[in-house]
Parts: structure tokens; sequence; C-alpha cells
């Protein structure tokens, strides 16, 4: 596993109920069902939602989880890539990175972890912490 403290802005000064939720976006293959993505469901379900706010972005289309994932109200982005490396893809995770302002990315399964350290990469300055999972 790869990780970086975070600084959470005025995360020593703040009172617990007062900070702002660490944005998450967890970035993996597919959410057909299997042990990763089972593993990822259980822990945003028993995470501590005040203190997190969790986006997930699936590679592949549609899978058996996304339903439930929504349902649990986090936003599902589908990036739909139709082969190993999907160019196109790739520029719609950077573009999600771009606009939602994540602290973290959370890369799950080797396919994901390609996929979020390029993308990670392009963003320059005021990037997200990238965190990978094996």
């Amino acid at each position: 596993m790869v990780a970086a403290p975070v600084r959470h802005e005025d995360a020593e000064s703040a009172e617990p109920s007062s900070r702002k939720p660490i944005r998450v976006l967890h970035l993996i293959t597919s959410l057909d069902r299997g042990g990763a993505e089972n593993h990822l469901l259980a822990l945003i379900r028993h995470a501590d939602r005040p203190a997190f706010d969790f986006e997930v972005a699936v590679l592949t289309g549609e899978g058996e989880l996304v339903a439930m994932f929504r349902e649990a109200g986090i936003p599902v982005h589908l990036l739909r890539a139709h082969n190993r490396f999907d160019l196109f893809a790739l520029r719609r995770l950077v573009t999600t990175l771009r606009k939602a302002r994540f602290d973290i990315v959370h890369s799950h399964l080797f396919r994901a972890d390609i996929y979020a350290g390029l993308a990670v990469a392009q963003l320059g300055e005021g990037r997200p912490y990238l965190v990978s999972t094996r």
C-alpha cells in the first residue's frame, strides 16, 4: 500500500463536527460481485460518513453492485473503458478528478492502479493523494 498523510484544512483548529469531510474517490475495475468489490462496499458502509465524502469510479460498465452503492448514497461514475487501456476512459477520469477536487484517490486492483497513477499525474499542483491497495 502506498499512502501519504492527509493535510486537512483547519484539521487541528476546527471542532470535529465543523470540519469539511475528506473527499475520497475510490477507483475500481468493475462493480461485479467479487472480493474487492464487496470489500469496497463494506468499507464505505461502515466508514465514519460525516468525516468522509465518498464517490466511486468504475472503469468498466455497470456491474451488479452499482445499484447498491447508489442506494447507499454513493455517486458512481461509469468510465466505460472498452479495452484494457482506453484513452477516452482515462480522459473521463481526469475530467472527473478536476471537477470534483478530491483529497484522496484510492485505487483497487492493478488495472485501476495504472489508470489512477496516470490520471493523478496529469493534475499538477493541488492533486489528490494517491493510495493503492491490493
